[in-house]
C-alpha cells in the first residue's frame, strides 16, 4: 500500500521538481499510444507521469482512488487536457483509447480494468530491480514483479511488447537531517542507517535549497499490450 503521508508526498514532490525521470519515461510510452488518444493514467498517484504524457494526447485521465495526492495534483497548474479523478478504477466506467499503468496492482486486475475499459493500447510499467533502492543492507524485493507478468501473459498467450529501461530518479535533500528522516521512512532492512553510512551514500550537489542527492538508477519494463488480444484472452 502506497504511503500518502505528508513526509512521503514531499520527498516524492522534490524528487520530481529536480529531474526529467517522468518526462522521459512520458517519451518510451508516447510512441506507443494511438494518435491523437484519450489516454487513463490508471494509478497516477502524484500525477508527474500524467503531466508529462499531457504534450504526446489528445486527453490524459489521472485516476487514483487515494484523495490525497489527488487534492496535491489539482493544486498545480494543470494543462487544459489534462482531468482528474478521484475514483477506485474498479469502479470507472469511462472508456479510453489507451490506458497506463505505471507500476499498479497485479497483472490479473490491469488485464480485468483493461478488457473492460480500453479500446486500443494498454501500457504497462513494471519494477525490475532485485534489491530494494533505499535500504541501509541490500534487500531483496518480495517479487520478481516484470519476470512474472512476462510469465502470467505468455500463459494466456497474451501477445505483448517489451522495452527495458534504466532511469535516474534519486533523491534530492535539503539537510542531512531529512535524509535521515528519508530512511527511517524507507529503510526495509533490519538496522538504522547510521550518519557514517548516510554520509558516504550521498552526493553533494551545488544546489543551494538541495545540497544532497541520494542516487537512485530505476530499473523497469515497458509491457504494450492490445486491448482486444485481451479480451481474446480471457475468453
Amino acid at each position: 500500500m502506497q504511503d500518502w503521508s505528508p513526509d512521503a508526498m514531499r520527498f516524492m514532490r522534490d524528487a520530481a521538481s529536480r529531474s526529467d525521470y517522468h518526462e522521459r519515461l512520458a517519451a518510451h510510452i508516447a510512441p506507443h499510444l494511438p494518435p491523437d488518444a484519450d489516454v487513463c493514467d490508471a494509478g497516477c498517484g502524484m500525477g508527474d507521469l500524467a503531466l508529462a504524457l499531457a504534450p504526446h494526447c489528445k486527453t490524459v485521465t489521472a485516476v487514483d482512488r487515494a484523495s490525497a495526492p489527488i487534492e496535491a495534483l489539482r493544486a498545480r497548474p494543470l494543462p487544459h487536457n489534462l482531468r482528474t479523478s478521484c475514483t477506485d478504477i474498479f469502479t470507472l466506467e469511462q472508456r479510453f483509447d489507451a490506458m497506463v499503468f505505471c507500476y499498479f496492482g497485479r497483472m490479473q486486475e490491469i488485464l480485468t480494468v483493461s478488457a473492460r475499459l480500453c479500446r486500443k493500447t494498454v501500457v504497462v510499467v513494471k519494477r525490475r530491480e532485485r534489491t530494494r533502492l533505499f535500504s541501509v543492507r541490500p534487500t531483496p524485493t518480495e517479487h520478481r514483479v516484470a519476470e512474472q507478468a512476462e510469465i502470467f501473459l505468455r500463459e494466456r498467450g497474451i501477445p505483448f511488447q517489451s522495452e527495458c529501461l534504466a532511469l535516474e530518479l534519486g533523491q534530492p535533500f535539503r539537510s542531512v537531517e531529512e535524509a535521515e528522516r528519508f530512511f527511517a521512512l524507507y529503510n526495509r532492512a533490519d538496522a538504522p542507517i547510521s550518519r557514517a553510512e548516510l554520509l558516504r551514500r550521498l552526493q553533494p550537489r551545488d544546489d543551494a535549497e538541495f545540497p544532497y542527492y541520494l542516487p537512485a538508477l530505476r530499473q523497469m519494463e515497458l509491457l504494450v499490450l492490445d486491448a482486444d488480444s485481451i479480451r481474446e484472452g480471457s475468453q
